[in-house]
């Protein structure tokens, strides 16, 4: 049973590693590793954000490029004249060969989420689609509720 004064490591068991010679180099080695990984990681959520999406699937070299962030800003446009919507932000991800597209939705107060979303792939991700020529243009979608004053009952 332990009380409020117990410590968890004894002074012994702290200092216990520290004399030897091999400890420190230890311990650098295991933070250079980990440093390394969270850098790899990093690198890698950088480089799977495309910069531009080829139009109609052809190759580089014979196709037209359209910046991703261009495509992200011109759905995110149309869907926040959508009925119902109050804001809209859309932004590409993925490979430049298979992109994702994630769209934010802050939806009206009184605002049926399921007229929403079919309003936004009808409009604004079949626009996308057919502008891009990409057959598959996978997509996830946040909807979010907009704050609203609360109404007083009399």
């Amino acid at each position: 049973m332990s009380t409020t004064h117990d410590v968890l490591l004894s002074n012994a068991d702290r200092v216990r590693w520290s004399d030897q010679g091999w400890w420190w180099a230890a311990v650098i080695a295991v933070l250079a590793v980990a440093a390394i990984l969270a850098l790899t990681w990093l690198a890698t959520q950088v480089r799977h954000r495309p910069g531009s999406v080829h139009l109609n699937g052809a190759p580089p070299a014979e196709s037209v490029e359209l910046r991703g962030r261009a495509l992200g800003d011109a759905v995110a446009s149309e869907a926040r004249a959508l009925p119902d919507v109050e804001q809209a932000n859309a932004h590409l991800a993925g490979r430049p060969t298979r992109p994702r597209l994630h769209v934010d939705l802050t939806l009206t107060d009184h605002a049926l989420p399921a007229p929403a979303l079919q309003a936004l792939c009808h409009g604004p991700l079949a626009h996308a689609r057919e502008s891009t020529g990409l057959t598959h243009l996978p997509t996830h979608a946040h909807l979010h509720v907009g704050r609203h004053k609360a109404r007083r009952a009399e």
